[in-house]
């Protein structure tokens, strides 16, 4: 399970890193330009947060990140506005921009709509999906070790966003996909990577993808949810074991759906070891 995320602050966080290169300025040629280069700028700062390049709590200085892309403000605090609506920056009054740090708690409810969504997505492309495609998606992961390594890791979650992407292509549904692109950006941003082993990931794919050689949608749906609710369960479990430690309780833990699946206790860690 990946370590707990946004350990730095929004007090005292560093400066924002940017990649190397400077983005060349627009020269003044009316609004088509300008709008070229909002949209520029928005994505490539976009990108620095689900890539890493701005981390989760980071606070981000508009005329530091304008002035080391070639830049106005303007164009920058455009961007930046785009991306608060999308809820990847958060403006704290007074403090400044931040990177938003989503809590288990709100990753998991994401979590919870990209269950439902990627179900719905599975649903549909088991129903149009041809032999040949089910062994494109399945010789993705050929090679992989099944060994919680680093490089298996990273090799793993590559794969595994080519292989829901996969799905979601075949699934044919641009209002689904557009959706779930909103959903994939915060999960990517936020994740903080695998949530369950490399083997139990392709134990589950596999599921998924001999139900849709089959061509049975409601099998396909039912095996891609159980995939992604085990995401849900564990980050619920996580934010109910943080909420608790925060007041010293040792409350049961809810899953999703209400459900009382244990009291909280860890087995062999103590109370100060647990908070």
């Amino acid at each position: 399970m990946p370590a707990d995320q946004g350990t730095r602050g929004d007090e005292g966080a560093g400066r924002a890193r940017l990649p190397g290169g400077r983005l060349s300025a627009v020269a003044t040629g009316g609004v088509e330009a300008q709008a070229n280069l909002d949209d520029h700028i928005y994505e490539r700062l976009k990108s620095m947060i689900v890539d890493g390049a701005l981390l989760p709590g980071e606070r981000i200085v508009p005329e530091q990140l304008a002035g080391e892309m070639g830049v106005s403000r303007t164009p920058m605090l455009s961007a930046l506005k785009r991306l608060a609506q999308e809820r990847l920056i958060i403006w704290r009054s007074r403090r400044g921009v931040f990177v938003r740090r989503l809590t288990k708690r709100e990753l998991a409810m994401v979590f919870e709509v990209r269950e439902m969504l990627e179900g719905l997505a599975a649903r549909r492309a088991a129903t149009v999906i041809e032999p040949h495609q089910v062994e494109q998606l399945r010789v993705l992961f050929a090679g992989i070790g099944a060994a919680d390594t680093p490089e298996n890791r990273r090799a793993y979650m590559h794969q595994d966003y080519l292989f829901h992407a996969g799905i979601l292509d075949i699934a044919a549904s641009p209002p689904l996909a557009q959706t779930m692109h909103s959903v994939n950006i915060l999960v990517l941003a936020f994740g903080a990577g695998l949530i369950k082993s490399i083997q139990d990931g392709l134990i589950e794919h596999k599921a998924i993808l001999e139900a849709m050689l089959r061509r049975d949608p409601d099998a396909a749906e039912a095996a891609m949810r159980a995939h992604i609710r085990r995401s849900v369960v564990w980050l619920h479990h996580e934010a109910d074991l943080q909420e608790r430690a925060s007041v010293g309780g040792y409350g049961p833990i809810h899953t999703a759906d209400g459900a009382i699946i244990g009291s909280g206790k860890v087995p062999g860690v103590t109370r100060e070891e647990e908070a």
